[in-house]
């Protein structure tokens, strides 16, 4: 992308051919804006033409790192509570729900962003 400037923001020129364009004109000319999410690796795209705003692409780096950390904290989480069964004054169940909340979420957001990505894996035979 090409960087222009201009008075109040920066404007990039999508000249990669079959790139990034708007979802609604279908220009490629876009400011970069600060992302809305809570969790965002890159700025959000806003088209010149139209206004219309949309997010930046997870990277896929991100999402197998969410993967990553997330499998274990849920497993991690799942063994806290399992192992406490029975103990009733014990604060592994509740620190194991912990874990098995945020290692879930963690897993669930690197999964459906690696699946959004289109990325495929072809086994040969």
């Amino acid at each position: 992308m090409k960087k222009h400037s201009t008075d109040s923001d920066d404007v990039f020129d999508n000249d990669t051919g079959g790139g990034l364009t708007c979802s609604k004109c279908g220009h490629d000319q876009f400011d970069r804006l600060a992302p809305k999410a809570v969790v965002a690796f890159a700025r959000d795209y806003r088209c010149c033409r139209c206004g219309h705003c949309f997010p930046a692409a997870t990277p896929i780096w991100a999402s197998l790192l969410f993967l990553l950390g997330g499998v274990p904290l849920t497993l991690a989480g799942l063994f806290a509570i399992i192992s406490a069964r029975g103990e009733r004054a014990s604060l592994a169940p509740l620190i194991g729900a912990g874990l098995l909340f945020m290692g879930a979420t963690a897993t669930w957001h690197g999964g459906k962003n690696l699946l959004k990505s289109g990325i495929t894996i072809e086994i040969e035979d």
